[in-house]
């Protein structure tokens, strides 16, 4: 074969792939590995504070609940849909196959529409859609309505009569169903039938009708048949994402696509119709040299599936979210105890993006897995980031609420928490990990009734609901859950008083510590706490506690603010019979030997020091007096 021949052989095999169907089936494939390995639906499902995140309960209570209003069933879809986020590949299937659906949906009606030879228009939607996924918000509702409503303007022009009135009245029922199941959405139903009957099928009176007929019956039916107002009605299925312009727009462009890009396919086809090739042959056996293709098809055709993967990555790479993706990563592992995990990524965050939520987090895996004491400070610290916004200070932030919850409850601070997890009911639903926190606070305080109401709650969830059943049965034969550790060890902690009094976080500390000496992570983050806030003195004042607990030797953070207090007052505090390790002592005389040679350059002596002791009290004490000082 010549080379010219392989050539032609070659184009003519890369035309068939890119014009088939395998070229659409890896073009999903890697969609669906992308939400999979990198995106993680994961994430979002376990982040509890997320709002627009719907909850789902069995039974028919739950489902009957959705059918009194528009978009009902809709919804009921999407809350059955995003509970399987909860692995991650199935999340990224469900994502994935809508995406596919919607691209079916948009090509149906753009070749109703008289078509297009631009095969990648057919994929916007699933771009768009994938870049609100990039943003980690849950738009799923949104996008369910949006297809069901391209769903019904397909099978209105397959089946549309000829006849105008039955057409009308097609139309008429299609849209009361239209409006029922996707609420606002409706009005993408109506906008491309309308254009499908002005410009494809050149009925411009009933066209016209469709659009004008549209909102008056949504408004008619929204005021007398659901008897409320329209916005809300509109935009029920939508999330709140109006709040960020970016976010609006994404979504925005997503929903009004189909038909704008209709309406522009179809006045080109209606107004510069193409020409279309010459046959071969004629019928009478005269033959007709057929026409060649014009340049711009030449180029286009082989050109299409490069510009369509840039199409797709080019806007992905810049509409992801890393920031909301870092915090629902950690939000994740720390959620489901991963804490190495968590210890393991906050390596990775650069300085300057390590916020409090972070440093809540880091703290928590630190104690779970007794570095605390031992290796904080090979992590960025502040004092202000042991308790996230404690008592006093105060915020409505669902993500502050959380983490608050989860630290009280670690402590044994049982009010607190519960108190921090109604109100994220009341703000985010029932969520399961919610219902399961209350359930286990009230059986811990001993209160089994409310834990059966929450339990109860927990039963009719989709994937806890075994465990919500099966701890309801516990309840019946051991009501104090006695043979559960976790639940003894919350009870060994829980205050004996009614409620703790603190204006910062060391009287919270020194309060529980008040009410159970035996309370480690209070006594640990009241250490790390003065620690952080360079006051050594009142660390070495505490050293006496480390007998309540069984600590064979001084931790390395403490022994190196003993030696710090030791060389601000001359004298060492008392060690209650421990000593410190003379490798300690070693590492603290040849850090004083780098500040001794730099004299009253400090910034000099940290430099020099930071690459063996940026992880030591000696290093953070410096840097940090340094720094109030400035």
């Amino acid at each position: 074969m010549s080379l010219t021949g392989a050539a032609i052989r070659i184009r003519r095999l890369y035309g068939q792939f890119t014009r088939g169907p395998a070229f659409p089936a890896l073009v999903f494939l890697a969609v669906f590995l992308y939400l999979w390995l990198y995106l993680e639906p994961a994430f979002l499902y376990s982040f509890m504070p997320y709002r627009q995140f719907p909850a789902f309960s069995t039974g028919m209570e739950f489902f009957e609940s959705f059918l009194p209003y528009q978009g009902g069933l809709v919804a009921y879809a999407s809350a059955f849909l995003s509970q399987l986020y909860h692995w991650s590949w199935l999340g990224a299937l469900v994502i994935t196959s809508v995406a596919g659906l919607l691209c079916l949906a948009t090509a149906g009606v753009f070749k109703h529409l008289g078509g297009t030879r631009v095969r990648a228009l057919y994929y916007v939607p699933a771009v768009l859609m994938l870049m609100l996924c990039s943003q980690y918000r849950h738009a799923l509702a949104a996008v369910l309505a949006l297809l069901t409503a391209l769903l019904l303007a397909n099978l209105y022009m397959q089946l549309a009569p000829r006849n105008g009135w039955l057409a009308g009245a097609a139309f008429v029922a299609l849209f009361a169903a239209a409006y029922y199941l996707t609420a606002g959405a409706c009005l993408i139903f109506a906008a491309s039938c309308a254009i499908f009957e002005l410009l494809s099928r050149r009925r411009l009176l009933l066209g016209a009708i469709f659009a004008a007929l549209a909102p008056v019956l949504a408004l008619l039916a929204e005021r007398y048949v659901f008897r409320i107002n329209t916005i809300p009605a509109s935009a029920r299925l939508m999330p709140p994402l109006l709040m960020a312009p970016y976010l609006g727009n994404l979504l925005a462009g997503l929903l009004l696509y189909c038909p704008a890009a209709g309406l522009l396919i179809a006045l080109r086809n209606r107004f510069l119709p193409r020409r279309a090739p010459a046959p071969e042959s004629q019928a009478d056996g005269s033959s007709v040299q057929a026409s060649k293709p014009g340049p711009w098809a030449r180029v286009q055709r082989p050109l299409e599936s490069p510009l369509l993967v840039l199409l797709a990555v080019i806007p992905l790479y810049y509409s992801l979210d890393v920031y909301t993706r870092r915090i629902l990563q950690f939000e994740y592992y720390s959620h489901n105890g991963m804490w190495r995990q968590v210890l393991r990524e906050a390596d990775r965050v650069p300085v300057e993006q390590r916020n409090a939520s972070l440093l809540c987090d880091v703290s928590r895996s630190l104690y779970r897995t007794d570095q605390l004491s031992e290796n904080m400070l090979h992590y960025v610290q502040d004092p202000d980031g042991l308790v996230p916004k404690f008592k006093g200070i105060g915020s409505s932030s669902c993500l502050v609420l959380a983490e608050a919850s989860d630290v009280f409850l670690d402590m044994g601070y049982l009010e607190e928490s519960e108190h921090s997890t109604h109100e994220l009911l009341d703000l985010t639903g029932d969520k399961p990990a919610l219902l399961r926190r209350l359930a286990l606070i009230n059986i811990v305080k001993g209160e089994t009734g409310a834990a059966r109401v929450f339990l109860g709650a927990l039963s009719k969830d989709l994937l806890y609901g075994e465990e919500g059943r099966r701890d309801l049965e516990r309840l019946k034969s051991d009501p104090g859950f006695a043979s559960d550790p976790e639940v003894q060890r919350l009870r060994s902690l829980r205050l004996t008083e009614d409620g703790l009094e603190y204006s910062n976080q060391e009287e919270l500390f020194q309060g529980l510590l008040k009410a159970n000496r035996k309370n480690r992570m209070a006594f640990e983050y009241l250490m790390a706490y003065y620690l952080l806030s360079c006051l050594p003195g009142e660390a070495a004042k505490n050293i006496s506690r480390l007998d309540d607990f069984e600590y064979r030797e001084i931790p390395r953070h403490y022994e190196e603010a003993l030696l710090i207090q030791a060389s601000i007052t001359g004298q060492m505090a008392d060690l209650h019979g421990r000593t410190i390790r003379p490798e300690t002592i070693q590492r603290f005389a040849d850090f004083c030997k780098i500040v001794e040679r730099h004299g009253n350059d400090v910034n000099a002596a940290l430099n020099e020091a930071a690459e063996q002791y940026r992880d030591t009290y000696f290093w953070y004490f410096l840097n940090r007096k340094r720094a109030l000082t400035q």
